[in-house]
């Protein structure tokens, strides 16, 4: 059923196909040379129907999900593999695309808080040496601190940068992934490590780094993860209005 795209002008095509319809509801929102690089890696694939047009984004061992627009949701014929996709919103969500994801199958599972800093206060650990860490580093490390997260976490090939502070072992103790927008895409301590300033030190290194780009540092968290919100407003963060709320497709399971 999912096809290959292997050229920009395919993509745009199918949007053009579906922008002209009376109702359309969209939770796609990747920018232009993000969808190049999916297409490029071979990752980027499609289901076209009379009122909808799926999207999807191969990762490891699942598909994120972006819904185009769609007329019967209920009776589209989705892949069996694992889905996950995000409605991102501003007060509320949109009524038009969590319904159509709900009538798909999806069930809401969690929603993140998008943070926003003029500038960051974190402190650096005097004996904490920030160093690079590798993908496969941060494949295990958060998927070992993010299982309420599922597939959502970032796959091979899809990082941008990545720091990392280690134990006397070499293994990363903690690791920060942040993009070329001045965004912490994800932050993650191992358990025994915790409260041990790592997390600061690593968002000093991301505010350092970060300082000669313009705009807000921004990070997002897990709306009920209380002890990250408070580290986070501690070093100057607020909530600047922006959530995500993360639905899974359950293929019939409870």
């Amino acid at each position: 059923m999912l096809k290959t795209i292997t050229d920009f002008s395919e993509l745009q095509a199918l949007l053009r196909k579906h922008k002209g319809e009376v109702r359309t509801h969209t939770n796609f929102y990747m920018m232009p040379d993000e969808c190049k690089r999916l297409i490029t890696d071979g990752r980027l694939m499609y289901a076209d129907f009379p009122q909808a047009l799926l999207l999807f984004e191969r990762r490891d061992g699942y598909s994120k999900l972006y819904l185009r627009s769609a007329g019967d949701a209920a009776a589209l014929e989705l892949p069996s593999e694992p889905l996950v996709s995000f409605v991102t919103y501003r007060d509320e969500p949109d009524a038009g695309v969590a319904g159509r994801l709900t009538a798909m199958g999806f069930r809401k599972e969690l929603t993140q808080l998008r943070l926003s800093a003029p500038s960051v206060s974190a402190s650096t650990r005097a004996d904490a040496a920030v160093t690079s860490a590798t993908e496969d580093e941060a494949v295990t490390l958060f998927s070992q601190c993010f299982t309420e997260l599922r597939g959502d976490l970032p796959c091979r090939g899809s990082f941008q940068s990545l720091a990392a502070v280690r134990g006397d072992d070499g293994v990363p103790l903690g690791i920060i992934h942040y993009d070329d927008a001045k965004t912490v895409l994800l932050i993650a301590v191992r358990a025994e490590a915790r409260r041990r300033g790592i997390a600061e030190t690593l968002l000093a290194h991301y505010a350092a780094v970060t300082t000669h780009m313009r705009g807000d540092c921004k990070l997002w968290v897990l709306e009920d993860n209380a002890n990250a919100l408070r580290l986070y407003e501690k070093i100057g963060f607020v909530a600047d209005g922006l959530k995500s709320d993360m639905y899974v497709y359950n293929q019939g399971k409870d």
